[in-house]
């Protein structure tokens, strides 16, 4: 069950939307017994337009997946800033997400040379980085959308606790055609995606 609220309001040239979900889980195990929890996620968005075409925007917020028993709580805080043309746009989004109470999977080789898989405790993971996002019309009937992320990530690696930061990044390409409008006869759309991303690329700390 959850229930989410949300409010509304200009504070000068500042637009504020505070909100608050709460979320409410019971798990039956199999031999007996159970959990339950309820628990609240709160969320806050500020915008204010800088200028004619830009405007700023601070967000946080908590969210947790379920409905795995080991998901996992995130507290994101971001920044948004955004140009907006009347062919092209453009967005920029600073953020730090810390996960807490993580899990990873550690993979060995033994000397007989077999693999060996174990989940190990990675506590709490740190993602810092920027993601950058362009949106425009090509022509009449195509649009493009490039996306590019590049994130920082500390956690740790080890039975021992020792802590290891890495650089992510990854990139998508969205074309789309369309011809006409939705719902009306004749109405076309074909959509292109293309992603590239690295999951890890080397120590950087």
């Amino acid at each position: 069950g959850a229930a989410y609220v949300t409010y509304q309001t200009m504070l000068g040239q500042w637009k504020l939307l505070p909100g608050l979900r709460v979320q409410a889980r019971d798990y039956a195990l199999d031999g007996g017994g159970g959990l339950s929890r309820v628990a609240p996620f709160p969320s806050l968005h500020i915008e204010r337009a800088l200028s004619t075409r830009f405007i700023g925007g601070l967000s946080y917020s908590r969210r947790i997946a379920w409905p795995d028993i080991g998901d996992l709580t995130t507290d994101a805080i971001e920044a948004r800033f955004s140009d907006g043309g009347r062919v092209h746009s453009a967005d920029v989004t600073l953020y730090n997400r810390i996960t807490y109470d993580t899990f990873d999977r550690r993979i060995d080789q033994s000397g007989d040379g077999l693999l060996i898989s174990r989940p190990v405790n990675a506590g709490r993971r740190v993602d810092q980085g920027a993601e950058f996002v362009l949106r425009g019309r090509i022509a009449a009937p195509l649009r493009y959308a490039l996306t590019g992320n590049l994130t920082s990530v500390s956690r740790i690696v080890d039975l021992a606790g020792a802590r290891e930061r890495n650089a992510q990044y990854r990139g998508k390409l969205q074309l789309d055609y369309i011809d006409g409008k939705a719902g009306d006869p004749g109405y076309d759309q074909i959509t292109f995606n293309l992603f590239f991303g690295e999951p890890t690329n080397g120590p950087i700390n």
